[in-house]
């Protein structure tokens, strides 16, 4: 992973934080990835929501489909 990923990964926590994922976790130090399905953010409205506002599934991402 190169330190552009690692950055869009920190931003895209820093989002999800700020639109109520308070918990939502840090990316993995190593592949700069987070994984949707064990975080199960879009069985509620408010994870599928921030999802949608913070970019929806960006290349960090692992697991599950597009929240667009």
């Amino acid at each position: 992973m190169t330190s552009e990923d690692h950055a869009q990964a920190k931003a895209f926590t820093a989002c999800m934080r700020a639109n109520g994922i308070a918990d939502f976790p840090d990316p993995d130090p190593k592949t700069a990835q987070h994984d949707l399905e064990k975080l199960r953010l879009k069985e509620s409205p408010e994870g599928f929501a921030a999802l949608q506002k913070c970019g929806g599934r960006p290349q960090s991402l692992t697991g599950g489909q597009s929240a667009g």
